[in-house]
């Protein structure tokens, strides 16, 4: 029998940390009803908050520009870098951007990372960072609009497609700030994606509906399924043919939609809370990681055409993100409540299970959690963020100076697409 979560529960996956019980109450989000109410969020982030800190403005860790409010943070570390082995180079952040009003919430996605430009939903506006030139360009003024709860580089990163609180999807020009489309969907839209090359951008909402939309045409929605998920859909991944569109949800199922028929193939039920961390293998279209929240904390890795599990592992805490390195065999997890922490597993190449290699400190405070893990175009880097401490991280764990960067190779039991079929 399923347990019913409540709002005061103590772990419940959408709660923020308690840094200020009044404050955050509001945030125990009701059954029915707004769960971003604007009042809360203005309560929660003081106005002058964005004058005092520079919006993204860059911090690296070997060194501060001049003007930077803040010192370098040093972290104590779980393992030195030799304890990872040859493959793992640096267990601090090569960089830092100050994200002023980055919330802490569990259910959103408010950074994304493609080719040099990194996204971030900060209030309600939206802003871009080259992570080249390190120049900052705000494409969606903080004003008062609908909040936005996911955010997306798309179209080669010329548009950022913008979830809002409203239900609307907009479409903003990153050149010239000015917004190009709006496309309403029937409730809050949670999760927002597209694959490159695709143009179709799936979305998601909080009735637990998926929506397909096609920017080449006028009237965008292609298809829509109302009832693809009893609750919210806070995870949604999408494969690299384009054909196969994973969800995963606040009803504690992960789906598999073949994108043709519309119609799940597999039903995932194995975990026991919200599924946002979905990843699929680099190394096989067939094989993804799934990460459970407070109540499962599980990673789970399984054939996507038959739900068999190929490993399981119980990480001991919610896991909030999962990162494939498609160079090496490893796994990146990353959690929140109690372990705030970026863990690195090694996957067997002969049966697919996880072997811890050490975990990561640093990357979110005492009281904080890591919110969004993204991998980079090059999949070398990987960013995080943590609301509470208002900060994006780069991180680079396999420096690409001095190393020798093996291929995995496809040739091992698990990885055959024959033996999984």
């Amino acid at each position: 029998m399923q347990t019913q979560i409540t709002a005061n529960r103590e772990h419940y996956d959408r709660l923020y940390p308690a840094a200020d019980s009044a404050t955050f109450q509001a945030h125990a989000f009701p059954q029915d009803g707004n769960p971003y109410d604007q009042s809360v969020h203005k309560t929660t982030h003081g106005p002058d908050l964005a004058k005092k800190r520079g919006t993204l403005r860059y911090r690296s860790s070997y060194g501060f520009p001049p003007d930077s409010p803040l010192p370098v943070k040093r972290y104590d570390r779980v393992v030195k870098e030799d304890d990872f082995g040859e493959r793992i180079r640096h267990v601090e952040p090569i960089a830092f951007m100050d994200a002023p009003k980055l919330e802490d919430d569990f259910y959103r996605h408010s950074v994304d990372w493609q080719g040099e430009q990194v996204a971030a939903a900060l209030g309600t506006g939206v802003h871009l960072r080259n992570t080249s030139t390190h120049k900052v360009h705000t494409v969606v003024k903080d004003a008062d609009l609908p909040l936005p709860i996911t955010v997306q580089l798309v179209e080669a990163g010329r548009h950022v497609a913008i979830g809002r609180a409203n239900g609307d999807v907009d479409l903003w020009d990153n050149h010239q700030s000015r917004q190009v489309r709006r496309m309403p969907i029937s409730a809050m839209s949670t999760v927002v994606r597209q694959q490159t090359g695709n143009p179709l951008l799936y979305v998601s909402d909080h009735s637990g509906g998926l929506s397909a939309l096609d920017l080449r045409v006028q009237d965008a929605k292609v298809w829509a399924i109302a009832g693809a998920h009893s609750k919210q859909v806070c995870g949604l991944s999408l494969s690299t043919d384009g054909q196969t569109v994973v969800t995963g949800a606040d009803d504690d199922t992960v789906k598999v939609w073949d994108v043709r028929t519309r119609k799940p193939k597999v039903i995932f039920d194995k975990h026991k809370a919200a599924i946002k961390a979905i990843a699929f293998c680099p190394w096989n279209p067939k094989v993804i990681a799934t990460g459970g929240g407070t109540d499962d904390h599980t990673i789970r890795i399984w054939n996507s055409d038959t739900g068999q599990i190929i490993s399981e592992q119980d990480a001991g805490t919610q896991i909030t993100g999962l990162l494939w390195n498609k160079h090496y065999q490893q796994l990146i997890s990353t959690h929140g409540h109690g372990e705030n922490k970026i863990k690195v597993w090694q996957v067997s190449l002969l049966d697919g299970k996880l072997r811890s290699i050490g975990n990561i400190e640093g990357a979110a405070s005492q009281d904080g959690r890591i919110n969004d893990a993204v991998m980079s175009s090059s999949h070398w880097e990987f960013l995080t963020s943590c609301g509470n401490d208002e900060v994006i991280k780069i991180w680079d764990l396999w420096s690409q100076e001095g190393t020798t960067r093996d291929k995995v190779g496809l040739t091992h039991p698990w990885l055959k697409k024959s033996n999984i079929r």
